[in-house]
Formats: structure tokens, C-alpha cells, sequence
């Protein structure tokens, strides 16, 4: 996305300096400074960008990945901000969206870091009948949620330590000014400072993963575990998401029961019909067709067909 962004917004700008006339270029000041300002910026020259196809090869994209420096803080952020989308409606999102149709298991986006872990929250509940949600499940699931989402930001981490492409700013306070360096720089500059040995030493002490960290953190509690209001509002969200897909799971079975029934009916009719017709056709084609023997003495001769009409139709009408 932030690739996409950057060569938009390079495309706009080049469309903006292409349209410039020469009479505003030349009359916006005496000495021509503006018109070799104009004139600069059209002729500067644009490098190929790493990791874009050729289509996007004549902008100048430049990538960087704010490293974290307090890791613990991160995921204390993250903690908050999955509750946070919690108390905004998220169950309500999803419970929508599936209802609709447009969120199957099979998608990508129900495989999705909180689509998968509200979906799975859903169907568990949603089984139990008309259980309402209750506190523990609830809390459980939040965690859950916050939990994938920090393992989802290390690996993170980890991948651009890997990935020479971007280049690496310390998420301080320094980082405004070292990202305007990094945009302003020409491309060479940037090229050499993006491949230096000081992106290698950065890359191994702030991208390094912390394993010690990840095992000894102990998250907040939660807003939905100690606060009895908070608790109250996101759980009358969770029981609305709840009825909403436990009512369109009965709308489902109803016009599926209906249609399975119909199927059954309609191939028990055509067995008993078959059945009907190949007795009929075997008393014609047999040349000493004996009288068919009654319930009471038939052995291996056979059920005599009334009786065979008869299991049928009760087979037909259990079903």
C-alpha cells in the first residue's frame, strides 16, 4: 500500500510539472530562478526502483520501516487498540458481513489477523443454542485477538530485517527529521545510505527479535475484565452479532430443509414407481407366474407388492 501511495503521488506531481506553461515558468521572476527551479525538478533524474515491476519503474519509490525502540510499549498499544475495535463494533462488522455473504471461510480476509479470531468467537457461541455471551468466553477471545496481533508485529520485525529493499529509522524522536533526509536526498544518496554499514548495524540491533520479551510480557487488564460498564456495552455488542448470524442460519436451513425434503420425496417416488412397474412387468414376462403367496406363507418367494406399497409409502412419510 505505501508503494502504491508513493508512485501515485509521483505520478501526480510529474502530471503537475509537465502542465507548467513556459510564460508563468519564465515571468515569476527576473534572474529566472523559478524557471530553473521548474526546470530541475522536471530533469531530475529517475532510478529504477527496487522490487517494482516495469511498470512502475520510471517513479522513484523509496521505502523505510520505523523500527521500534520499546517493544513492550508497542504491544501495550496493540493491547489497547484491538479492545479499541472491539468497543467500536467489530463482532458487529463481521457477524454483518458474513450474513451477507461477502466474508466465507474461504476468503483470504476470514483468515485475517481479528476476522478470524471474531469469526471463530462467533461460531463457537453461536452453536450453544441460545447461550448469551458471558464474561470469561468474552475475555478469553479479546486476548486471543491481542496475542495474534503481537506475534503478527514481531514477525514483522523480522521480515524487514530481511528485506534490503527498505531502509531502517528509529521510531524516535529524531525519526521526522531522518524520514525528510531520506525523501529530500537524491537517489544515489539514498541508494548509499539505504546499503551502508550503519543500515547493517541497525538492522541487528533494533530488528533482532526478542524472544525474552515476548515470553516475560504480561498484557494489561482489560477494560471488558475490571470495568463493569465497559463489560456491559461490549458484551450487548457480542449478543446482537450473536442473533444476527443465529437468525441468518435459520433463514439458511429453512428453504435447505425444504429442499432436501422435497429432493427425498421426489426419489422415493420414482424408487416406488420403479418398483410398481418391474413387478408389473415381471408377472407379464414370467411364463408360469404363480399365484403371489400371502403374508402369512410367503417365505422366499418375496413380498407380495401391496405389502412392498406399503413399506414404501411408510418409508416415504418417515422420511
Amino acid at each position: 500500500l505505501s508503494r502504491a501511495l508513493e508512485i501515485a503521488l509521483a505520478e501526480e506531481e510529474q502530471q503537475q510539472q509537465h502542465h507548467v506553461r513556459p510564460a508563468e515558468s519564465s515571468s515569476s521572476s527576473s534572474d529566472g530562478s523559478s524557471s530553473a527551479v521548474v526546470e530541475e525538478r522536471c530533469a531530475r533524474p529517475v532510478m529504477i526502483a527496487p522490487g517494482l515491476g516495469a511498470a512502475e519503474s520510471a517513479y522513484d519509490a523509496r521505502c523505510v520501516f520505523l523500527a521500534p525502540t520499546d517493544r513492550a510499549a508497542l504491544f501495550r498499544r496493540i493491547d489497547r487498540r484491538c479492545e479499541a475495535m472491539l468497543r467500536r463494533g467489530l463482532l458487529t462488522e463481521v457477524a454483518a458481513l458474513r450474513s451477507q455473504g461477502r466474508l466465507p471461510s474461504s476468503s483470504t480476509a476470514a483468515r485475517a489477523i481479528g476476522y478470524r479470531q471474531s469469526l471463530e468467537y462467533l461460531a463457537e457461541r453461536a452453536e450453544a443454542s441460545a447461550a448469551a455471551a458471558t464474561r470469561d468466553d468474552y475475555v478469553e477471545f479479546c486476548r486471543k485477538f491481542a496475542t495474534a496481533s503481537r506475534n503478527y508485529a514481531a514477525d514483522q520485525i523480522k521480515w524487514y530485517r530481511r528485506d534490503r529493499d527498505f531502509g531502517v529509522v528509529l521510531a524516535d524522536e529524531t525519526a521526522l527529521d531522518r524520514l525528510v533526509e531520506a525523501v529530500d536526498a537524491p537517489r544515489d544518496a539514498y541508494d548509499r545510505w539505504r546499503d551502508g554499514a550503519d543500515q547493517d548495524d541497525l538492522r541487528r540491533s533494533a530488528l533482532v527479535p526478542d524472544a525474552k520479551l515476548m515470553r516475560q510480557y504480561r498484557p494489561a487488564d482489560l477494560d471488558a475484565a475490571t470495568d463493569a460498564e465497559a463489560l456491559e456495552h461490549q458484551l450487548r455488542l457480542a449478543n446482537e452479532a450473536l442473533q444476527s448470524l443465529r437468525q441468518m442460519r435459520a433463514e439458511t436451513a429453512e428453504p435447505r430443509s425444504e429442499q432436501v425434503s422435497s429432493t427425498v420425496a421426489d426419489e422415493n417416488a420414482v424408487e416406488l414407481g420403479s418398483d410398481v412397474r418391474a413387478g408389473a412387468a415381471d408377472r407379464r414376462t414370467s411364463p408360469r407366474a404363480a399365484p403371489a403367496p400371502s403374508p402369512d406363507t410367503a417365505s422366499d418367494g418375496g413380498a407380495p407388492e401391496d405389502v412392498r406399497l406399503a413399506a414404501l409409502r411408510s418409508r416415504t412419510s418417515r422420511l
